[in-house]
């Protein structure tokens, strides 16, 4: 495996090279990860509607290139202040995040808007992971990071 990476003071870009992973970029607080668990019922394409407006909301709002992006739905059984109207559960994870009042506000506004979900019921938690505890491309991102000659 062959790493390439250029440093700015704002991002790290490194690219694992071919065959093994392709030309993949990755960027410094790359690849968050947004759990959504609520229990709004969505059929097959309302889940993809639902998922792909979320990719957007985390890509802009955590100002992260769409192809870092991975979010989830869970649907179940939840009650929030003694009721079952429309609530949810937003756990958002990232390495070097940048959590900032404006993804709670777009977090928040998108749940309304396609959910119906009321921002007095939705919580949403934030988890900034080390780079040793994430893994991608079989291996760890600190071990990306060290080979392109950067903290991870």
């Amino acid at each position: 495996r062959r790493v390439h990476g250029d440093i700015c003071p704002c991002f790290l870009v490194a690219r694992i090279s071919p065959p093994l992973h392709g030309s993949l970029a990755f960027q410094g607080d790359a690849m968050p990860f947004a759990q959504v668990t609520t229990n709004v019922a969505l059929d097959k394409e309302q889940r993809a509607e639902f998922l792909k407006g979320l990719e957007h909301v985390v890509s802009v709002s955590m100002h992260r290139p769409i192809q870092y992006v991975q979010v989830s739905y869970i649907h179940c059984d939840m009650r929030i202040s003694g009721s079952d109207d429309p609530p949810a559960h937003i756990d958002v994870r990232a390495i070097q995040p940048s959590f900032t009042p404006d993804v709670v506000k777009a977090m928040s506004e998108y749940m309304l808007k396609s959910l119906g979900v009321k921002v007095e019921r939705l919580f949403i938690t934030f988890r900034q992971v080390d780079g040793r505890d994430w893994g991608v491309m079989g291996t760890t991102w600190h071990d990306i990071c060290q080979r392109a000659g950067t903290q991870g």
